[in-house]
């Protein structure tokens, strides 16, 4: 417990510290690093009440000195609002006709006012692009150090978690903290993580961050310890031998060779190299991941009948959904599945048919949680960042829109992964995603008023003939707004004469 007391008292003070001395943007890096550093095991129990975790001090602490330091908060909107009052709304009625009232609000405090309180405070707090890169920068140094901690864990057999009080360790035939949930693929990473999917899941999520950096630093040793996160994470990776973040991971690198006309497809091309000489060097290693598809295919395994369960649990949750049209309409409550569990039923593995505690499906969980009506509002609000991301990589120009892309890959493949395991609400995952988030509106906001204000200094009339003729000037032109690509030119061309009229 002392431990855990000096960690938390670290984070408080670190983030006080640097908030009152360089201002409280400088502090959101720290905070970034720390809320993916904490593992649950560092967390306070209030007995009745609730936990008072890592991620949670760090947020009240984060919130009391910007109501303490808001006056240097810029002045503009908060893009998502609407939707987060109504998902907010939403959560309220549910909860409110939950199976588990009291459980129900519970995650309402977890999955509504910490994501979105934190959300609200980085998107008021952010005023300049740098601040985005150091927040990348912050977040891909703790999956580095996370990554040490994993490797441990796979050579040493020693986990991190044991220098903290006991709170939701795996046992499995003795291997303490050592996570080695199905025999055939031996010990799986997690780090500080709940599970290693969760852990893949974090790595697959910040990997664009680690290659858009590198590609974009300038600095020795900045630039060394990107390099040393990206193979570190790499290696954890596999050595959380979980297929989605596999997938992941590898689509990543895809979309980023594809939207990315920087030094990043260089890199990309050394790291595809660099795996395949392992493959040659190693063969073990093609072998493993090998094995690992060839078990995911077949029912008859163990791995097999997990990946089954993926479809299986959504079938049984549309079951459950339909049966009554108000549950149908506003679900059964927030956390109610871990507590009430879900009879499920798997193809070709009665032994595994059973009632299930557990949703490996997140957006299957937003379903039968909150309902039909709730599916869709969290539809809505996590896909919007998605739509303003990749639309500000068609708009901007080079090499403004590179960010917007890495952001997009960020947030499409958070959203993939969601499908494999319930990662918003469980773990570290929940607010690295709304931190990415709040960095996509950010610095659409930031990169959206930078042209309007060229606009404005390009268009300085002195009388309103001039002012005609300037505004005539600024349409044509496309050094700083528009591309070099022709079909993309007309559509810049009208949005820059609507932002200017």
């Amino acid at each position: 417990m002392l431990l855990v007391l000096i960690f938390n008292f670290i984070v408080v003070a670190t983030l006080v510290r640097v908030a009152t001395r360089k201002g409280l943007e400088e502090a959101l890096p720290y905070f970034a690093f720390f809320v993916i550093l904490a593992p649950e095991e560092t967390q306070l129990k209030l007995e009745g009440l609730f936990d008072l975790n890592t991620q949670r001090i760090a947020l009240i602490t984060l919130f009391v000195l910007y109501m303490a330091l808001r006056e240097r908060a810029k002045p503009i909107g908060v893009p998502l609002k609407h939707l987060m009052l109504v998902s907010v709304g939403w959560f309220v009625i549910s909860s409110a006709s939950s199976l588990l009232v009291t459980t129900s609000m519970k995650q309402f405090v977890a999955q509504a006012v910490q994501y979105y309180l934190s959300y609200y405070v980085f998107v008021r707090v952010i005023s300049k692009v740098s601040t985005l890169e150091r927040i990348a920068f912050a977040m891909v140094v703790a999956i580095g150090v996370c990554c040490i901690f994993g490797l441990a864990e796979a050579y040493f057999k020693w986990s991190v978690l044991t220098l903290f009080p006991e709170q939701a360790y795996e046992y499995f035939e003795g291997a303490g903290s050592l996570y080695a949930e199905m025999g055939d693929r031996g010990i799986r990473v997690r780090s500080v993580f709940p599970h290693p999917i969760l852990f893949g899941d974090a790595i697959a999520v910040v990997v664009p961050l680690a290659m858009y950096l590198v590609g974009i630093c300038k600095n020795a040793f900045e630039k060394k310890v990107l390099w040393a996160a990206i193979v570190l994470m790499f290696w954890n990776v596999y050595k959380t031998s979980s297929r989605g973040p596999w997938v992941a991971v590898c689509g990543s690198l895809v979309l980023l060779a594809v939207l990315l006309q920087n030094k990043t497809r260089k890199h990309i091309l050394v790291i595809a190299a660099l795996a395949l000489s392992v493959l040659i060097i190693r063969p073990g290693v093609w072998e493993t991941i090998f094995n690992v598809y060839s078990a995911s295919v077949d029912s008859a395994t163990p791995m097999g009948q997990s990946y089954e369960y993926r479809y299986a649990v959504w079938h049984s949750v549309m079951q459950a959904a339909t049966k009554d049209a108000g549950r149908a309409m506003w679900g059964h409550g927030l956390g109610t599945f871990r507590k009430l569990g879900l009879d499920v039923e798997i193809p070709g593995a009665p032994e595994l048919s059973h009632r299930w505690y557990t949703c490996d499906n997140n957006w299957a969980l937003f379903l039968y949680e909150i309902g039909f009506v709730g599916l869709l509002i969290m539809v809505l609000l996590l896909s919007r960042p998605v739509i303003v991301a990749i639309r500000d990589y068609r708009e901007f120009a080079r090499p403004d829109r590179y960010l917007s892309g890495v952001l997009f890959v960020c947030l499409l493949g958070f959203c993939f992964l969601m499908s494999s395991v319930a990662a918003y609400a469980w773990g570290q995952p929940g607010y690295m995603l709304w931190v990415v988030i709040a960095m996509t509106m950010s610095y659409s906001q930031l990169k959206r008023q930078e042209y309007k204000q060229r606009q404005l200094t390009q268009v300085a009339p002195s009388d309103a003939a001039a002012d005609g003729m300037l505004r005539d000037e600024v349409v044509t032109r496309r050094d700083w707004f528009l591309t070099s690509d022709p079909a993309q030119d007309d559509s810049r061309e009208r949005v820059a004469r609507t932002s200017i009229a």
